[in-house]
């Protein structure tokens, strides 16, 4: 019995010790992975300040871009401004260099209007010269009866050639 009771007292110890082995076993497995749990949220922790860095940066660089960008537009806006008002200022300039050029032609349009005109009356040849004679014709009929006995004159004798050629035919025969 005694060595059943040293037995058993030996299989409580080497029973305690592998519990005590498993127990300190577990804990060593148990901090391995409370270490590497640490570790892992460390790193996502880590990548997540890198990714709110970077996100930060962006918004800066973004705010940067926007207000170059707004810089860029103003200029852009007052050289406008500025073409636009010198276009203005060239226009005005000259529109009064034409109000001053069209003052001076009236001017001088109401001085020639002063100024007495002979006028006389343009020669119409269609008219008669208006002196009460029978025969009196207009310049245009008088050029057109001229015309007129011009050839008739030079059809008779063109007639009066062709008689005095038949008439040297015949005599010739």
């Amino acid at each position: 019995m005694e060595l059943a009771r040293a037995e058993a007292i030996e299989a409580k110890e080497h029973k305690l010790t592998e519990n005590k082995y498993n127990a300190s076993k577990m804990k060593v497995e148990s901090q391995i992975r409370e270490d590497q749990r640490q570790f892992e949220k460390e790193v996502t922790h880590q990548v997540k300040k890198e990714l709110i860095s970077k996100v930060q940066d962006q918004r800066l660089v973004a705010e940067e871009e926007i207000e170059k960008s707004k810089l860029k537009k103003k200029e852009v806006r007052d050289q406008i401004h500025k073409e636009i008002n010198e276009g203005l200022l060239k226009r005005k300039e000259e529109d009064l260099a034409e109000l001053r050029k069209k003052e001076e032609l009236i001017r001088q349009i109401r001085e020639l209007e002063k100024i007495p005109i002979i006028r006389t009356q343009g020669f119409d040849p269609t008219e008669t010269a208006g002196h009460g004679l029978l025969n009196e014709m207009s310049l245009a009929e008088l050029r057109e009866r001229l015309e007129y006995e011009k050839l008739r004159r030079m059809a008779e004798a063109e007639n009066k050639r062709e008689e005095n050629r038949k008439f040297k035919e015949e005599k010739s025969m």
